[in-house]
């Protein structure tokens, strides 16, 4: 047996709001909040992204893959997979 995908699942609680704050995280922007602007890009290069994508389709997500091959999906509603 050979194993094509894994799917893992979560929510936490936001809006669409928060859904752009973590596109502009995701897109190198600045954040408004204090915190360490070296940390954040250390955690954005460690995710080692390929493409980003927003999109709307039954809700607004982004759509993340990795140059590892993990595509991750986060939904405007706080669910994750």
């Amino acid at each position: 047996m050979k194993i094509k995908k894994i799917f893992v699942g979560g929510w936490f609680q936001r809006t669409t709001l928060h859904l752009s704050e973590i596109a502009d995280f995701l897109n190198g922007q600045s954040s408004p909040l204090k915190l360490d602007p070296q940390k954040l890009n250390q955690f954005r290069e460690n995710l080692d992204i390929k493409v980003i994508q927003m999109k709307i389709e039954a809700l607004e997500l982004i759509e993340i893959d990795t140059s590892q091959k993990i595509n991750i999906k986060i939904f405007e509603d706080g669910l994750l997979f």
